[in-house]
Formats: C-alpha cells, structure tokens, sequence
C-alpha cells in the first residue's frame, strides 16, 4: 500500500540527513532491516512527546516546525498516525508534508547514500512498479475490468474533479488506471481496508478520489458499473474527506455496505421482477432469503413502514422523518426513509461503536450473529477508532 511506500521514503529521507553528519551507522541499520521505522532511528523522545501531546491540531503540528523538525516527527509517526494526519490536515499542510519528503530526499553520491536508495520509494514509483503479482484467478479479473473500459473519469465527474482511479482486485488496489496516486485516497482507503475483511471488500472494483463541486454533498458514494451488478464503484470526496475523518469513515462503512447486501450471487436476484418478487424489491432487484437486507427487514420494518418506500427503491425522506420519533430505533430521519438505509447506518455506527440511543441495541446484536461483522468491529476497536468523535443526527 502506498502508506508503507510513504513512511520508507520518510526514513530515507532521514537516513540521508544523518550521512551528511556521518551516521554510517544509521544507515547501515536502515538498509539491513525491514522497511519500518523503529524507535532507534530518532533518538529523541522528548521531541515526539511534545509535538503528539502538546499540539492539538493536524495543521499546527505540520506549519510549526521547520523542514528538520517536520522531517524527524513525520519518520515518528506510527502507520495509522501517519494516515490520520494525512486525512486531517488541511491543503496547504498536505502540500508541505510532499514539499519536506521531496527536500530531504537523498540524492545520490556517496556509497551511504546508495545504501538508502535502496530504501527510498516514492508513491509514484510504487504505482509504476505495480502491486504483487497476481494469482490466474486475480489476474483474470482485472484483465475483464481492463477489457470492459471500466476506468471511467465521466462516471464520477458530476460530483467533481477526478485525481485518480484505481482497479481493485480481491481488496487489493491497483496502480493507478486514471490520474495519478493521490495520498488522501490511498490514506481513505487504507483506513477502511485496516479494519474490513477482504471478503467485504472483494466486490468493489473501481477506486476514484475526487475533489467535490461548491453545490456537490456527497462524501462517497457506490455505484454499479455493468447491467449485471458484477462489478462496483466507490467514489470518495477525498477534499470534503481530508476536512473530516471520522465522518469520512462512517460514510465509507455506510456505502461498504451497500456493497456487499447487494451482490447479485449471494444477496439479490437481479432477474426476478418486483411483481414475482417474494421477499423485497429494492429498485434493483429482489432480495434472496437468506440475505442480509431481508433478514434485517423481517426483524426490524412492519408491512406498514414497508408500504411507504417506494416502488422504485428511491429514499423517501419524508417517511423518514415521520417515522423518527423521538426513541425511534434510528440513527436519524435518513436512516428512517428505507431498510436499505437503516442497515447501512447501523452499520456503520455498530463499527465504530458510536454513541447512539439504546433503542438501536437489538440491531447492534444482529451485526453480532454474523463472524465477518464481528471481525470489523473488533478490528476497529483494536486499532483505536471506538475512541474518536463520531455522531449521527438521532431522531
């Protein structure tokens, strides 16, 4: 991933100023082991307890220091830090994070300094040198994406400028099929991936990073590419995104799983009209038995709130905002306006164990029946996301 390609270059980077004071030694260490930063490389812990304790805010942390500063604590910066800077900081902060790593780079000349440009990669040269190879079953899915033209600008560009578009086979993102690597998405969807399982993620197809119009809402967004609903796009404002992490993150679970409760094989029947439909159509097709989506429909929406979505699966706000009375088992009028919305914001609050009413407590215990929803939020737990600032509208 191109989180890992950036800290190396950040340890390059510092190993090539510490040749020019005569660190053979740093360099040494640097080239045998593993691309990950350890604690030894910097000797000076007082620094980074400064600026991770005293210096609240992203953009401060990054325009306070000068380029030698800036330099040593990014090479601090554990993985997860260094992504959840990336997503907070503003433009101009981004900009100078790039600016110092390019600065600092070593640029050949001594035998020490061909040592860590064996270390140092650029996000660019990673997406150059493209992902792991990849198995027959994996090359043959992103040989059908390629022939399909899939990579696609016009598909998102009514939300906004297009950065980059990226493959995405079995959860593993390609090199860039459009534009170039942009860190905020690759940062956005590392976020998402460290805590999903592959087999949530295996259904999207196409990345796309964008940067959002003065009159566009949309933080991310899911599509389907093909007639057959084989293959999904998620679009993220990584702009709007950067602004706001925690939101980011809600609205990309939120869209996740509109994904994988609707994957043809296992959860839709595309080919069943809404007339021989026995279950629930949702616009699209009709729900299987054993799906996601029905069974939550079965346990949590009456034939009555049933009867008022409508017929072609779109929101209906108003109902939804009728519907979310005060205790209401919602997260809020738009989680109120159809099945196919409560599902996806519970989930995305049961994830990152939002502070929600007690009423949604019977649907935070269905996600718990299934091992792979489990698997999510425990893994978000582990890495810290139950203690950032979530929230959701309520009812």
């Amino acid at each position: 991933m191109t989180r890992r390609v950036i800290l190396v270059m950040v340890a390059a980077t510092l190993v090539a100023s510490s040749c020019s004071a005569g660190s053979d030694d740093v360099v040494s260490e640097a080239a045998a082991g593993d691309t990950e930063i350890e604690a030894e490389l910097i000797d000076d812990t007082e620094l980074n307890t400064e600026l991770n304790t005293e210096l609240g805010d992203p953009n401060q942390q990054v325009t306070g220091l000068n380029d030698a500063d800036l330099a040593r604590f990014l090479a601090e910066l554990s993985d997860d830090e260094f992504e959840d800077l990336l997503l907070q900081v503003d433009d101009g902060s981004y900009d100078r994070i790039l600016d110092v790593l390019d600065a600092t780079e070593p640029d050949g000349g001594g035998s020490n300094d061909a040592q860590a440009d064996k270390v140092a990669v650029s996000a660019a040269d990673s997406a150059a040198a493209g992902p792991d190879e990849l198995d027959e079953d994996a090359q043959a899915i992103l040989d059908e994406l390629l022939a399909n033209g899939f990579c696609d600008p016009a598909d998102v560009e009514e939300d906004g400028v297009v950065t980059a578009m990226h493959f995405v086979v079995k959860g593993q993102v390609q090199p860039p099929c459009s534009g170039e690597v942009d860190l905020r998405l690759d940062a956005a969807w590392t976020a998402m991936a460290d805590v999903t399982p592959v087999a949530l993620l295996s259904d999207i197809s196409l990345l796309a990073g964008f940067e959002g119009c003065d009159t566009c809402d949309a933080l991310a967004f899911v599509t389907t590419l093909d007639e057959d609903a084989e293959f999904f796009l998620m679009a993220i404002d990584i702009q709007a995104g950067a602004e706001d992490p925690n939101e980011l993150a809600l609205t990309m679970q939120h869209e996740l799983t509109h994904v994988f409760t609707q994957v043809p094989g296992t959860q839709l029947d595309i080919s069943i009209s809404a007339e021989k439909c026995t279950t629930y159509y949702n616009g699209s097709g009709c729900l299987r038995e054993g799906a996601y989506t029905w069974q939550w429909i079965q346990q949590f929406w009456d034939a009555e709130a049933l009867a008022s979505i409508p017929a072609d699966g779109d929101v209906n706000e108003e109902a939804g905002e009728a519907r979310c009375v005060t205790d209401a088992p919602y997260t809020g009028p738009y989680g109120a306006s159809s099945p196919e919305e409560d599902i996806a914001e519970v989930f995305a609050a049961y994830v990152f164990d939002v502070d929600v009413t007690t009423a949604l407590d019977e649907k935070f215990a269905f996600f718990d029946e299934y091992p792979e929803f489990r698997e999510v939020r425990q893994r978000a737990e582990a890495l810290g996301r139950h203690d950032a600032d979530y929230s959701f509208e309520g009812c």
